[in-house]
């Protein structure tokens, strides 16, 4: 499913953790963009990734994006929107970042009851409803293409999983 993706992109890996979607990414795209906060998870990230040309690594939060404004064709937000605590900040950041026309995939938990994941992994979010997603997206100035929850594993034992897809207007 990579293929899919075009290979003229600048794709930000935002919140990249030690750089495994970044790697996925950087053979169909034309740059990858890897922005994380954590020094142990930049380092991960940056010894991952030394072997591609067109991946930077980047120091900086969600919250402040470490790119100038229309930079990124997509932005990919995979399992971090729970850690902020101001995810529409964190969009609007994201809104920001992106060209006309971009579009940003956020992949995350969908509302859950576990009170153990703040506790023992510092989720600051128990997940999120679809409703609360779309409202904050759209107060970001961006539209929801689609939002969808993702069949989970019979084997899994954490909440199920959504991806929503949301667009910046061309103008």
């Amino acid at each position: 499913l990579m293929d899919l993706l075009d290979e003229s992109w600048m794709v930000g890996d935002l919140g990249c953790g030690t750089g495994h979607l970044s790697e996925a990414l950087a053979p169909v795209v034309r740059r990858v963009v890897a922005v994380d906060e954590s020094g142990a998870m930049l380092n991960a990230a940056r010894k991952r990734l030394s072997v591609f040309d067109n991946v930077e690594v980047r120091n900086g939060s969600v919250e402040s994006l470490p790119v100038e404004s229309g930079e990124l064709d997509v932005a990919l937000l995979f399992m971090v929107t729970h850690f902020v605590l101001e995810p529409g900040k964190v969009l609007a950041e994201v809104r920001r970042a992106l060209k006309p026309g971009g579009r940003l995939v956020i992949l995350d938990l969908t509302s859950h009851e576990r009170e153990e994941y703040s506790l023992h992994m510092g989720h600051v979010w128990q997940g999120f409803s679809e409703e609360q997603l779309r409202s904050w997206v759209i107060e970001a100035g961006l539209s929801v293409a689609r939002y969808r929850v993702l069949p989970a594993d019979p084997k899994a034992k954490g909440p199920a999983l959504f991806s929503l897809v949301a667009r910046k207007g061309k103008r």
